[in-house]
């Protein structure tokens, strides 16, 4: 039966190696999208909007911005 379909193909060193760096790469990446760039992009967001954290948040475009710059 394996010769029909193969032995299954073990893992060099060098490819678990690889395999062990990019986990060890991966924590810090997924913690600065979740810590950083997360808020980042919220708060652009939330640029834009009218918000008073009781209802949900109004879509006004460039008012706020317009507002700030006239101020």
């Amino acid at each position: 039966m394996n010769r029909l379909f193969g032995r299954k193909r073990e893992l060099t060193l060098s490819q678990r190696d690889a395999i062990w760096g990019y986990l060890f790469v991966a924590l810090p990446v997924i913690g600065f999208i979740v810590f950083a760039a997360g808020p980042l992009i919220a708060s652009v967001f939330l640029s834009f909007a009218e918000w008073d954290l009781l209802r949900d948040p109004k879509w006004v475009g460039f008012d706020n911005w317009s507002k700030l710059i006239t101020l």
